[in-house]
């Protein structure tokens, strides 16, 4: 496995704007907006079981993920990420990621209007990573 630079890691913690892009299992070429959290290597993220997003990840061994700074000049980062979706650690990893998106009370609401029920962690285990402009992630 691949790992991220310290730049690109950097880089990946600070932004908050990322597309998932795979193809479905008809070949579609799809791409979803996420919420994400960087766990060691990982990229992580949270889907609703039998979601879209949830059947994309599922349904490919492999997809793509674009992070987005949103700031002139706009770097990006592009990690090609081996998926694995499992139901362990939900619960934290659920509340780790809308903590970045989200403060209190919205935060609470939001957790709570969803439930504990029925949602999977997808795993982006990086095995390559391209950087728009990897002078940019540093500041």
């Amino acid at each position: 496995m691949a790992t991220l630079t310290d730049e690109q890691g950097a880089f990946a913690r600070r932004c908050h704007i990322a597309v998932l892009a795979a193809c479905d299992a008809a070949g579609r070429s799809r791409a979803l907006p996420v919420w994400y959290a960087v766990e060691g290597s990982a990229i992580v993220i949270v889907a609703k079981r039998d979601s879209e997003l949830h059947r994309l990840a599922a349904a490919q061994p492999q997809v793509s993920l674009v992070i987005a700074a949103g700031t002139h000049p706009h770097p990006t980062l592009t990690i090609q990420a081996r998926v694995c979706v499992s139901g362990d650690g939900v619960a934290l990893t659920r509340s780790r990621i809308a903590a970045r998106y989200l403060a209190e009370p919205d935060l609470t609401t939001h957790l709570e209007a969803r439930g504990e029920r029925d949602w999977q962690v997808i795993r982006l285990e990086p095995r390559s990573a391209i950087s728009s402009d990897a002078g940019d992630f540093a500041k």
